[in-house]
Parts: structure tokens; sequence; C-alpha cells
């Protein structure tokens, strides 16, 4: 939940009462319009939301929301470090245990995140956020430091999934978590916060209100089948809203095949792309790769400078550009002649590509309906998980020894930009709701 100046005008200002002036609320932040205020068919959750944002927007940004920046910023790190340690560990381990599947590494932590991301998503509009995000992080620790000591490789996949079960559900209550509790006009620091994925490398308000009793947000009995049902439902509650919801798991579905594509297999394409123009060493293989992780980094920091302005166009404009430019550079990466130009196109790619990713992970839940977005973005991630498994058969099929994977996450970038710019809703200058 979080504020900005309406691009709906006067009808969304019917929601500030003379009450709210009354009891504090701030002048400014009452002219400001919820995102989804207008899709809401549930008109006391909409008015309590309202009043709930209004005393964030008047408190504004204090010191527990910059600790919930690195908190929640640690648990993108986490999410991004379990995936990198398996890459990393995954061909040692191979040469040690002899499997007859040497990508199965790879398909445990994707299952894993994939189980993480749907539980955890779904769980915390029903337990609650603070639970799952706890609960789902000390899990995914325990089970990362057991995993050390794993004696073959069916034990060590067993616990890279369950710890990755852990992250997967920490990723989905990241942004979740952090949203609530930001002001409307601080929302872009959810796109800043993904610049902590690079870093691995190296309101009170009162108990009671005049308003009455939320009819939507859950079914009668809360740990049911039909609880889901009311979640699920309530993210397609208008045409607007289920066109945003379907292109944002579109979305997830289309990054989730070309992220890992390219960055599981970063260390694969670096050694045999760099092989053609030399022998390289492991120590330059992996400085090179922690170069490239570094280098991902100021992606997410110009994008949310980028996701600010009308200069490009938003959120949406800013996602646009980070598709193409990555798109660009995929291309051009398939030309390369020697290792320099290796290395530092990695590295473009690397910034560009978070560029878009960072932007996507906060665009999520900022467009996604209060009372469903847990449920909304574990799907989301879901999906995403999905194409990561496949990602491995994919990559094993094409050969990353070859182009062939590179040009399949290029065309994936260019359908990325024309589903940006098909999303309905603009969060800039709005908060969400």
């Amino acid at each position: 939940m979080a504020a900005n100046s309406s691009p709906f005008g006067a009808a969304e200002k019917t929601h500030a009462t003379k009450d709210d002036v009354e009891h504090g609320s701030d002048i400014d932040s009452l002219q400001r319009g919820d995102l989804l205020s207008l899709e809401h068919t549930d008109p006391v959750l909409n008015a309590k939301m309202h009043l709930v944002n209004n005393a964030i927007d008047e408190i504004g940004m204090t010191t527990y929301q910059w600790r919930l920046f690195v908190l929640n910023g640690f648990g993108y790190a986490v999410d991004s470090l379990i995936l990198l340690i398996q890459s990393i560990i995954a061909g040692q381990a191979a040469l040690e245990f002899q499997p007859s599947f040497s990508r199965g590494l790879t398909i445990a932590v994707y299952v894993g995140m994939l189980v993480g991301a749907l539980f955890w998503g779904l769980s915390a509009d029903i337990i609650g956020r603070r639970i799952a995000f706890n609960t789902s992080l000390v899990i995914c620790s325990v089970f990362a430091i057991v995993a050390g000591s794993s004696p073959n490789w069916i034990v060590l996949g067993l616990f890279v999934c369950l710890s990755a079960f852990g992250a997967g559900g920490s990723l989905v209550l990241d942004t979740a978590v952090f949203l609530e509790f930001l002001p409307s006009k601080d929302q872009w620091l959810l796109t800043l916060m993904a610049a902590w994925w690079g870093l691995q490398a190296c309101g009170v308000t009162g108990a009671w209100d005049r308003r009455g009793s939320v009819a939507s947000a859950h079914a009668k009995k809360r740990f049911s089948l039909r609880e889901v049902w009311v979640h699920l439902k309530g993210l397609f509650a208008t045409k607007r809203m289920g066109l945003s919801t379907s292109l944002i798991w579109f979305s997830w579905l289309l990054i989730g095949l070309a992220y890992p594509l390219y960055n599981v297999f970063l260390p694969s394409y670096l050694a045999t792309r760099g092989a053609s123009f030399g022998q390289l060493s492991q120590s330059i293989t992996w400085r090179n790769y922690a170069i490239t992780n570094l280098c991902s980094i100021p992606g997410p920091i110009l994008a949310g400078l980028m996701c600010k302005s009308r200069w490009f166009w938003g959120r949406r404009g800013t996602m646009v550009i980070g598709a193409l430019v990555t798109m660009a550079f995929f291309f051009a990466y398939t030309q390369v002649r020697n290792n320099a130009q290796n290395l530092g196109f990695n590295c473009a790619i690397s910034f560009c590509l978070n560029i878009y990713y960072g932007t996507l992970y906060a665009y999520t839940p900022e467009v996604l309906p209060s009372a469903h977005r847990g449920t909304g973005n574990g799907i989301a991630i879901g999906l995403n998980r999905v194409m990561g498994i496949l990602s491995a058969v994919i990559a094993t099929v094409s050969n990353t020894s070859t182009p062939v994977p590179i040009y399949t996450c290029a065309a994936l970038y260019i359908v990325m930009a024309a589903v940006a710019a098909a999303f309905p809703f603009e969060p800039m200058g709005n908060r969400s709701s």
C-alpha cells in the first residue's frame, strides 16, 4: 500500500470524506489516487485501504522503512545466491558424485522455488505476511547449511530443493511486505531494491473503525479451498484487472525461461565461448563470472530512477526500454570475436537485463490488489520457476556451446517488450491498493 497524483481525476476524490480530514489526514494525500480504486468490487475494503494509505503517506519515510529495505533486500540476495551457488557447485559436485543427469541440481532448485512460490504466496494471504516471510527464511537458511554436508548427489539435490523452497517464499514476500509500508512518493524504491541481487556476489492504525466489515477478502472458512478460490477470483474481479493479471503472469513465464537460460548457464557460456578464442583458466572464468554479476547492481539503480520519470513512460516504459536494449546486446553477443568482447557483452547484458527484471519484480505487487497480492505474486513467480525447470532441459538439448540459447533469449525479450507496452496500469503517480 503506498500514493501520488491520480490520472483518474475528480472521481477518485470522492473516497476522501470530511471525516478523514477532521481526523488528521493530509490534504495532499487525499488528492492522490489509489491505483485500483475504480476496479474494486468491495467499497468497504477500498475505504479501509484508502485510510491506511493516507496514514502511511502522512507519516512519510522513516528509519523503519529503511530497515525493511535492508531486510527485504537480503531476501532478494538470498534468492539470487541460492541460484548462483547451485550453478557454481553443480559442475564440481557432478565430478565428485558422477550422476547420470548432470543438470539435476538446476531442476532441484527450480522445483523447490516453484513449490515455495506457490505455497508461501497462497498461504501468506491466509496466515499473514510476517509469519510466512520469517518461516520461509528460516527454512532456507537451515537447509542451505545442511546441504554443505551432503554425502551424495541425491541428498544434495534434496537439500538444495528444500532450501530453494524457503527462498522461493521469501522472494514472493520481499516486495509485497515492503510495498505495504511504503509512502506513495517512495514506491520507486521497490525497483531499486533489485540492486540487492548483485550484492550476493561480493503506521500504526486504530484497531477499530465508523466503516463496517470487509466482504470479499476471505471465505467463511480461512483454511479451505474456498479461501484459495476467493483470492484467485479477486485477481480477475474486473476485465482490466483480469487483463493485467494475465499479462503479468505471461511476462513471468517469458522471463522465467530467458533469465535462467542465460544467467544459470553463464559459466558455461564464459568457458565455452572463451575457449574458442584461446584456453581460459578456471581462475579467469570465475573472475569474469564475478565481474559480470557485479555489473548487475547498477541496472536496478538506473531502473529505479527511470521508472519515476515521465520521460521514460514510468514503469512500463522502463521495462520496454530494458527489454529492447537487452535484446540488442543478446544478438550482438553471438558475434563476439575475442575474450575481451566476450566479457564486455556479458557485462552489458547483465546490466540491461536487470533494468527489465528489477522493474517487473517491483511492478507486479504494485498493480495486484492488496487482499490477493500474495496469491498473485506467488503464482507469477511459480510460473517463472516452471520455465526455469524447462530451461535446464532446453539448455541440454540445444547445447550451451552454440549460439542457439542466446538467439532464443533475444527473441523472448522482443515479446517481453511488447507485453510490457500492453500493461493496462501504470503505478507512477498513483499508490497501490
